[in-house]
């Protein structure tokens, strides 16, 4: 005899009845229905406080579905004159608890095929085969395809679960009183009206091993402790949730669902296409329009398109439900404002699911006033926020704390987090974005939230400014990075209102930011911007701006007349107002502009030196090791190359005394071109190497370009020709990709460097090298010779 049959065989008559009724899914209502009894007395029976009379037991036979060769043996135990041990301990199931005949709803069967998610399902499998996850939330803003994944997730499953798979749709419940209801109904559980709903669920399935799917908890959430206690009930019972809003409760695992993945543009034509984003336009655009093919014309369309929709799907289905009448370049071209395009969903999807803004009323419809006040001013923000900027901006207008309402909102789907360096940043989608900016602009609060965005970030790029140049140099480039969005935003503010002192300022706040990130172009163009504004700001002010940005910016871009225009009025400008650091960075950018102008070398010299000594007066750490760096390069051209080194080296000193990563790179860099023109090689090599790791860190793009022209200087003086015009065709090809150009002297030593290449090698051979280096990114070219090993092997 089995453990299970000796266990039974020494139970009572009441407790065998019970176990019984379970096996067979029965309620003790719907027994007691079927035997016409009263549930109170079968209670009582299974109690062992009554005994059934011969009729009752005999009705409690076909009830319990007895064999008709053990009912005798049934009637005698339930009467009292056999033992319990004469039953047979477990009759097999029934034909009809089989899993092929079990009575249950099938799964939704969507009427379109399952794109894409393989890794994100197999993520989803791994985590309920582990027996210790009960509840699994799928949590997500609206349309980010929830249901659709439960529902492929389910249908993987139902191997998985000896009982079955079910499917329990709350999108048309929103009493979480009725949710307990609703799953009843889905198992086929009947409703006793003697306990509870939950009390009679857990009646019902006892020992079996389901999974339940649960969809669109959002607006029911007050129903969750009751889904918690149907998973204690329930031993062997898993449940997915599907929800913008996480339950809160015991034992619940949170999966945070994303977008569909993006192209990549630096992955092949084929594998963009193959993106989850692109596939799924794909197959939307043909099921609407059969005839429709991607091309070369449409191609590039369709991928901006679904990075501008940032891969949710119910935005990428409705955008390509608009192909029937607009080409992908149409569709783009009035995605400037998406929310107005993106309707017309299918007509037997949720009323909320036909069109985007639909979906979003809906999330923010289940948000209480404080969540509400706050979302709606999170429209005013770009590209993402911090905490400390939603404090210092939102603040003023809640009651309650902002951390407990951003939390609130990020919990609910509409704000996304991110932690990089255990310091959080918030997103919004750019559908959310713009849903939540058109909120703010019928609140009538625009203006006065865009007047405070606009005074924060420009106080947050003059903190920023003089710490670039520092050992926070890394921290606070990233920050910066980060909140370049809104460093455009509240810019075009600025300038919007003619406020030109402000705009200025913002734009000498942000100079040296534009230069070690490699937005030479974009600053340029805000320069010009602000210094065309008609009202009239200090002369200290106009003075910085130019020095701290005009300088840098037009001499990146030959500007040449205009730089050394602009450079002579801040000299004017500064002097004026006694800013002595502005008067020694105007003559530096004069020298500057005079070596363009290709004025003699010792007036290049004598104003660059003069330069130096105003820096060396004012302790300005940053402006000597930049004019030593300059006075180095100068003395190189002159070939006093001794010079040129002592200067870099001084250069390098300061640097690192500043903990100024950019400018170590910079200064490594020149004395390594210095020490190459010296003879001194195997000084050059570790250099680069410095400077290259250094520029990869802080992601300087114009300087990356620039050390791969001294490293192919490097492969040339070693014989390695072919190797040294592949590194410099990378290095043009990714500065030109970026709009950026080689510094100054690369600039020089590139043209004069390509000149020999082409006497060195055949035509055949210069192409195939030129051609081999332009697919290649920086990083690939650099270790083409930064290992030490490479340059041995090469030296002859």
């Amino acid at each position: 005899m089995s453990q299970q049959a000796e266990e039974l065989a020494n139970v009572s008559f009441g407790a065998w009845v019970r176990h019984r009724r379970r096996v067979l899914d029965l309620t003790q209502a719907k027994l007691a229905t079927q035997i016409g009894i009263s549930r109170s007395f079968l209670r009582k029976i299974e109690a062992d406080e009554r005994r059934p009379s011969a009729q009752v037991a005999k009705l409690l036979a076909d009830a319990l579905s007895i064999p008709q060769d053990n009912k005798t043996v049934f009637l005698q135990v339930a009467r009292g004159t056999q033992q319990v041990a004469k039953l047979n301990s477990r009759p097999s199931p029934l034909p009809q608890q089989t899993k092929q005949n079990r009575e249950h709803p099938a799964l939704p069967i969507p009427a379109t095929p399952f794109i894409g998610r393989s890794q994100l399902l197999t993520q989803l499998a791994a985590l309920l085969a582990q027996p210790e996850l009960r509840l699994l939330t799928l949590i997500g803003p609206g349309g980010i395809g929830k249901t659709r994944i439960s529902l492929e997730v389910a249908k993987r499953q139902q191997a998985h679960f000896a009982d079955g798979v079910f499917f329990v749709n709350l999108v048309d419940i929103r009493e979480p009183s009725l949710v307990m209801s609703a799953i009843a109904q889905q198992l086929n559980v009947r409703e006793s009206g003697n306990q509870s709903v939950l009390a009679d669920i857990s009646e019902s399935l006892g020992q079996r091993q389901l999974l339940l799917v649960l969809d669109n908890f959002e607006q029911v959430m007050a129903a969750a402790t009751s889904v918690a206690q149907l998973l204690t009930a329930v031993p062997q019972l898993k449940i997915i949730v599907t929800s913008r809003e996480l339950l809160r409760v015991s034992g619940e695992h949170l999966f945070w669902v994303p977008p569909l993945t993006l192209p990549n543009p630096e992955h092949s034509e084929q594998q963009v296409f193959e993106s989850e984003a692109v596939r799924l336009f794909v197959a939307e655009a043909r099921r609407i329009e059969p005839t429709f093919v991607v091309d070369e014309e449409n191609g590039h369309a369709i991928i901006e398109i679904c990075r501008r929709l940032d891969g949710l799907p119910l935005a990428i289905e409705l955008a390509a439900a608009r192909v029937r009448h607009l080409s992908p370049q149409l569709l783009l071209a009035r995605l400037e404002t998406r929310l107005p395009l993106l309707t017309g969903g299918v007509c037997d999807a949720p009323a909320r699911q036909q069109t985007l803004t639909a979906t979003l009323e809906w999330s923010f419809n289940l948000l209480d006033e404080a969540e509400k006040r706050l979302f709606i001013r999170l429209g005013m923000f770009r590209g993402g926020f911090t905490l400390t900027a939603v404090e210092q901006l939102c603040q003023p207008d809640l009651a309650e704390p902002v951390l407990e309402k951003l939390a609130s909102l990020v919990d609910k789907s509409l704000v996304r987090q991110q932690t990089n360096q255990n310091m959080p940043r918030y997103y919004l989608y750019e559908t959310i974005h713009e849903f939540a900016l058109n909120l703010l602009t019928a609140s009538g609060f625009l203006q006065k939230m865009q007047s405070r965005h606009a005074n924060y970030y420009l106080t947050l790029a003059e903190t920023a400014a003089p710490k670039l140049h520092r050992s926070e140099q890394i921290t606070w480039l990233a920050a910066l990075q980060n909140d370049h969005a809104n460093f455009q935003q509240a810019l075009t503010w600025f300038l919007q209102h003619q406020e030109a002192a402000l705009a200025l300022r913002f734009v000498a706040a942000l100079g040296w930011y534009w230069t070690m990130r490699g937005h030479s172009l974009e600053g340029f163009r805000w320069l010009q911007q602000a210094l065309a504004l008609e009202t009239e700001a200090t002369p200290k002010i106009r003075a910085r701006a130019i020095v701290n940005a005009a300088g840098r910016l037009t001499a990146n871009f030959n500007r040449t007349e205009l730089g050394h225009s602009l450079a002579q009025e801040a000299l004017s400008l500064a002097r004026e107002a006694e800013d002595h650091a502005s008067e020694a960075w105007a003559i530096g950018w004069i020298a500057l502009y005079a070596v363009q102008m290709q004025e003699p070398t010792n007036k290049i010299f004598d104003l660059f030196h003069q330069a130096n000594q105003i820096f060396v007066e004012i302790n300005h750490q940053f402006g000597m090791a930049w004019s030593y760096t300059a006075l180095g390069i100068i003395c190189a051209q002159e070939d006093k190359f001794e010079e040129s080194k002592q200067y870099h080296k001084q250069s390098l000193a300061t640097y690192e005394a500043e903990g100024n990563l950019w400018g170590i790179a910079q200064a490594s860099q020149n004395l390594g071109l210095t020490l190459l023109k010296l003879g001194q090689h195997e000084e050059t090599l570790p250099l680069f190497t410095r400077a290259y790791t250094l520029y990869e860190e802080i992601n300087h793009i114009k300087g990356k370009g620039d050390v791969l022209c001294g490293l192919a200087l490097v492969a040339a003086q070693y014989g390695r020709f072919t190797t040294a015009l592949t590194i410099l065709s990378t290095a043009q090809a990714r500065l030109t990709q970026h709009n950026s150009w080689f510094g100054y002297p690369e600039e020089l030593y590139y043209e004069d460097l390509l000149a020999k290449l082409r006497t060195q090698l055949d035509p055949e051979q210069f192409n195939a090298a030129w051609e081999a280096g332009l697919p290649l990114t920086f990083s690939e070219a650099f270790h083409l010779i930064s290992q030490k090993q490479q340059i041995d092997d090469a030296k002859i």
